[in-house]
């Protein structure tokens, strides 16, 4: 657009405001005199040229005219093609700009680019007279052009600058003109005809400044030689290494404060000069990009109270600590700013009362919740207690938040301000220097469920009711499954009360002492699917009892007898294992003689079954990892050598499919180590340290219902190494890892989303103390424990952090005891969210294994010594079932025995049991547990010159017997298919459980072999059992009065979506599933099935030639008859 355009708009603006403006002269009867117009004129040429310039916007400035503000623009018109101009003005005095940009230079006349610029000269303009001759010749720009580039990549925003030569007493490059890069990374800058030399510089980003071509510093540069256009004036920047850290204010991270890095300078004032500023982003965190070299970081907040503050915390740049940029990124240049001692400065104050104009309410949880941008969620800054009198006060930095109340005992409905159920929906409340007041809140009271807990007498329990925790669940539409909803504990007479919003619970009771009948649900049932209803409904209700019954006296429950796994005459190492929702366990390891990874299982009903292979042969393979998700999806990870780097290899299977074929995760250019897996109900993770000569990072692959994703990097560029996963059954979950600090270890975590998006990254140990061996587990809603070894500057100590209903991770807690070191931490977090952490503590000359439980929003407990005085104990392994039940195994005798201690929770552990011990070398135990009652062991023992890998089993009674999945049981019948597509047979369901019999056919994807005179219906085999099977008929309890009958067409029951997930059609036979709708549940007692397939003609399923293994024959086929249980717990 050319210039004279814009020039045209702010008349028209000045002209209507003058209307304006003399109409209300009118209006109210004033008559002022108006002096006589003069004229202003002249002619513009080109400079060395002399050529008139046509279309050359004349803006002429107040400067001293009357009525007029000096420097208001009070007209402008445009050159005629010879030239010249004519401008009429009121009388006074001027200063008259000629603009014809891009392709002159744009002056004032008598010289200078601004208004203020001492060349530029004051033209009087006289009353009815003219001031001519205001001519002015205009020099000619040229174009400097070309592109930018970051690291290859078109950069966009950086700062173009042409530089040219001062010389006198001083000499210096000053500034002639600048652009800024479009997103293509082009600029055109504009400067006359001259000698110049061009820099790049990125104001914010994470780019290095440069100067054409290739040069650090002006004075080093290439001259640019401006006499006409000039293009391919090109840079290619490096990146800066950054400067990161944060700003918090009274405790909470403050966005918006601008951080300047300051280089020493003998020019600049106070010797300082800022070189680089940048701000706070909404989480309190910035990065500052900067050249190698030495500087002094200051913070500034905006809120106007507090003065300049430099890293690291002092009050001026001459006290502040240098921070030297060597070629690496600088983190943790942190500061924490303070209104003076806690709890002041401005609050946001209120009081708490009963809805209604009820009474005031004490002891309530007021929080301050502010957006996070990072983790696209509300989180909470700051909690207080109500006062006896309803009163609160929040003291938070200015800023914009929403205030929740809380009641902890659940009494009181959770609010926010003002009156929303959810924080989405309420009120901002934006705090101000002042503070605010009146942030006043309603809370409604809940009704309560309540009653009384007894138990039977235990062998050495004190005398009395049995300290329960009495948990209320509510069936969960989103988890599909029964979550805790509410918590209490009875007092010392048995009495609780548990308050809870209205609407349906089943009440289950959780007692603290080892030895009862667990678990245990009103009424009198063990498991929640059984339980009765309590309905609250405007009313409490009393009554809902239990009465806790001694299981009979009966021992801790036993291991099976040791098994070994490996095979005779090679050596197995590395064992690792896990348990399906169904009770099958599955062992992994290494089998060195073959270089490959073996795995055996062990049904639920069953024993160790013959090892078979996992990984391909050919392939040296190490370090396998296993986990079983809760719908029973398999996942092995490991790693092998390629002939030039470790990679990290993955297979999969489901409860219906074979193994797949072995996938490559990570990436060909770099070293893969330490494999860690995890599978949730949806999602499956692998993660692995990527090995580099510069250092290591953290990658992860993840699966949904399709393939493995590409690598992907979470630890950002510091080193990194020790990885661990845990994922959910809702596909929550957290990896953690162990990186370097600027002077420490410190352990990070990044959170993994239900819908698959990682968090930003997360520092949890202080930055002050080394922190190592970081270990996570998770359970639903996001909950997460991580707990580490971590030095208090003379002992190394196991710390931990939770990750609960607060959206928050906790401050660290150190559990194990000063003046003794720690290590071996291991965590486990069952489906309530109590997590239990176990370690080795130092003892003298041995150690003794130690745990600590922390119920869901509680402290953790005081450590219990679980491994018996006078003997060496190392290596703990911990495994929890969904009920509680937890197991820890560990070396004991310098690896001559391996032990066994349980307990409920936490609150009280077991003897040690012995597992096994023959006094020679076991090591590298593992354990496991699934949520039907089945916990495995693995470890390895040197025998007769070989390492053999071992495994035993123990079936928990408080466990559920039963096949469990919130989506329906799938009861196993099979049909010619071979032993290694299903592991675990499932015959026994709960009451109430809605089930379907599970029926499937493998196929191949094309006829590549069929019996002779085998005539197909479709081109496919898929297609071909499309085309002729009918229908199917499902019985169950034929020849009974209870006989059902079910006929389902083709279209109900043929699926391939269930089965497609993990199989790779290219190069595998491809299943196709029958899936029956969920059945109806049956009544408690032994039941039958029968499944009968009703085909049109012959099919074969392309594989082979053989009819009686090929193919299903024409008419009415009986697939199976099983019996199978219904059991009331």
């Amino acid at each position: 657009m050319k210039a004279s355009a814009r020039r045209s708009r702010r008349i028209l603006a000045v002209l209507v405001a003058g209307a304006v403006l003399a109409a209300l002269t009118v209006t109210g009867s004033i008559v002022s005199a108006q002096a006589a117009n003069g004229t202003l004129s002249g002619t513009v040429t080109e400079a060395g040229t002399g050529t008139p310039i046509g279309d050359v916007t004349v803006e002429a400035f107040c400067w001293a005219v009357s009525g007029q503000d000096p420097g208001e623009s009070c007209g402008t018109t445009q050159t005629a093609p010879d030239g010249t101009y004519s401008l009429s003005l009121a009388a006074g005095v001027y200063k008259v700009s000629f603009d014809d940009v891009p392709a002159h230079a744009r002056q004032f006349y008598g010289g200078g680019t601004d208004i203020g610029d001492p060349g530029s000269t004051q033209v009087t303009v006289p009353s009815g007279g003219s001031a001519t001759g205001i001519n002015v010749a205009l020099v000619a720009l040229r174009t400097i052009s070309g592109t930018v580039t970051g690291t290859g990549t078109p950069v966009g925003d950086i700062n173009v600058t042409a530089y040219q030569h001062s010389a006198g007493p001083t000499p210096s490059w000053d500034p002639a003109g600048d652009a800024l890069t479009e997103d293509d990374g082009t600029y055109a800058l504009l400067v006359p005809d001259g000698t110049y030399r061009v820099g790049f510089s990125d104001a914010h980003g994470p780019f290095r400044t440069e100067f054409f071509d290739d040069a650090d510093a002006v004075e080093a540069a290439d001259d640019v030689v401006v006499a006409g256009d000039v293009g391919d004036i090109d840079a290619d920047l490096a990146r800066n290494h950054a400067v990161t850290g944060g700003v918090t204010l009274d405790g909470i991270n403050m966005p918006a404060v601008n951080v300047t890095a300051y280089q020493e300078d003998a020019t600049a004032p106070g010797g300082w000069a800022a070189v680089k500023v940048t701000e706070t982003g909404a989480d309190g965190r910035y990065a500052l990009y900067l050249d190698d070299g030495t500087y002094r970081i200051q913070f500034q907040t905006w809120q106007g109270r507090f003065p300049p503050v430099y890293y690291p915390g002092v009050d001026t740049i001459d006290l502040a600590s240098d921070v030297v940029m060597a070629g690496a990124d600088v983190p943790d240049i942190s500061v924490a700013i303070t209104s003076g001692p806690v709890d002041t400065g401005p609050a946001i104050t209120g009081t708490v009362t009963e809805a209604d104009g009820g009474a005031p309410v004490a002891n309530l949880s007021v929080a301050a919740w502010r957006f996070d941008v990072g983790f696209g969620a509300w989180v909470q800054v700051k909690v207080r207690l109500t006062g006896p009198d309803g009163t609160y006060a929040l003291y938070v930095p200015e800023g914009t938040y929403r205030i929740g109340v809380s009641d902890f005992a659940h009494r009181y409905q959770p609010v926010f301000y003002d009156g929303a159920d959810t924080i989405d929906d309420a009120t901002d409340v934006v705090q101000v220097t002042a503070g605010v007041t009146g942030i006043d809140i309603e809370v409604v009271e809940n009704n309560k469920i309540a009653g009384t807990v007894t138990g039977d007498e235990l062998p050495g329990s004190p005398p009395g009711p049995p300290p329960t925790q009495v948990n209320a669940w509510q069936w969960d539409p989103v988890v599909l499954d029964w979550v805790v909803a509410g918590e209490a504990f009875n007092g010392p007479d048995g009495h609780y009360e548990l308050y809870v919003p209205d609407g349906t619970y089943r009440i289950g009771f959780t007692p603290f002492a080892y030895g009862y009948e667990q678990p245990h649900f009103y009424d009198g049932v063990d498991n929640v699917g059984e339980a009765t209803d309590v309905v609250l409904d405007g009313a409490d209700v009393t009554g809902i009892d239990a009465h806790l019954v001694a299981a009979n006296g009966e021992p801790p429950p036993t291991w099976s007898r040791t098994a070994t796994l490996s095979d005779d005459g090679a050596d197995g190492g590395d064992p690792q294992v896990a348990v399906s929702p169904w009770g099958t366990a599955l062992a992994v390891w290494v089998d060195r003689g073959s270089g490959r990874v073996k795995a055996s299982t062990h049904p639920k009903a069953g024993s160790w079954k013959k090892p078979f292979f996992i990984s391909p042969s050919g392939q040296d393979a190490f370090d396998p990892r296993v986990a079983i998700g809760p719908r029973g999806r398999y996942v092995v990870a490991w790693r092998r050598w390629d002939g030039g780097h470790y990679r990290i290899d993955a297979v999969t299977r489901t409860a219906t499919t074979p193994w797949s074929e072995s996938v490559t995760l990570s990436g060909a250019s770099a070293d893969a180590w330490d494999p860690q897996v995890a599978v949730g109900r949806d999602r499956a993770v692998v993660v692995w340290r990527s090995a580099e000569p510069g250092g290591s990072e953290v990658q992860a692959s993840t699966r949904g219902t399709t393939d493995w994703s590409a690598p992907q990097t979470l630890s950002g560029d510091a080193d990194a190494w020790d990885p661990q996963v845990a994922v959910a059954g809702d596909g929550t979950g957290a990896v953690v890892w162990s990186r370097t600090g600027r002077a420490h270890d410190r352990v990070q975590v990044i959170r993994l989303s239900r819908r698959g998006a990682w968090s930003e990254v997360r520092t949890l140990s202080a930055r002050s103390r080394d922190a190592e061996e970081p270990q996570v587990a998770a359970t639903a809603r996001g909950a997460a424990a991580v707990v580490w070894r971590g030095s208090d500057g003379t002992d190394e100590r196991i710390q931990a952090v939770r990750h609960g209903k607060t959206g928050r991770w906790s401050r660290p807690a150190t559990l194990s005891a000063a003046d003794r070191d720690a290590h071996d931490p291991q965590v486990v977090m069952d489906a309530s969210g109590a997590v239990t952490a176990v370690w080795a503590l130092r003892t003298g000359s041995n150690h003794r294994v130690e745990a600590s439980t922390r119920l869901s929003d509680r402290r953790w407990s005081t450590p219990a010594k679980l491994s018996e005085g006078g003997w060496d104990a190392t290596a703990p392994q911990v495994a929890a079932s969904p009920d509680g039940r937890t197991t820890v195994v560990w070396l004991q005798a310098e690896g001559g025995q391996l032990l066994a201690a349980i307990s409920n929770r936490g609150w009280t552990w077991s003897n040690p049991t012995s597992l096994y011990g023959d006094g020679v070398a076991i090591s590298g135990p593992d354990v496991a547990a699934g949520p039907e009652g089945t916990v495995a062991a693995v470890w390895t023992n040197r025998f007769n010159d070989f390492d053999r890998v071992r495994g035993a089993v123990r079936f928990d009674p408080g466990g559920s017997d039963h096949c469990i999945d919130t989506f329906g049981v799938d009861l196993n019948i099979v049909f010619a298919v071979p032993d290694p597509f299903v592991e675990y047979v499932c015959r026994e369901i709960d009451a109430g459980t809605r089930w379907r019999p599970l029926t499937f056919w493998i196929v191949n994807t094309a006829f590549e072999e069929v019996p002779p005179g085998f005539v197909p219906a479709g081109a496919t085999p898929i297609e071909d059992l499309a085309a002729k099977l009918q229908s199917v008929t499902v019985v169950t309890d034929r020849g009974t009065a209870a006989e059902r009958t079910a006929v389902l067409s083709a279209a109900d029951v043929l699926r391939t979506d269930r089965t497609y997930a993990d199989y790779d059609p290219s190069s595998e036979p491809l299943p196709i599933g029958a899936t029956l709708p969920l059945m109806k549940p049956l009544p408690p007692g032994k039941h039958t099935v029968q499944v009968r397939w009703h085909l049109s003609a012959q099919h074969c399923d392309g594989l082979g030639s053989v009819e009686a293994e090929n193919c299903l024959p024409a008419g009415d086929l009986l697939w199976a008859t099983r019996a199978f249980k219904v059991r009331r717990g």
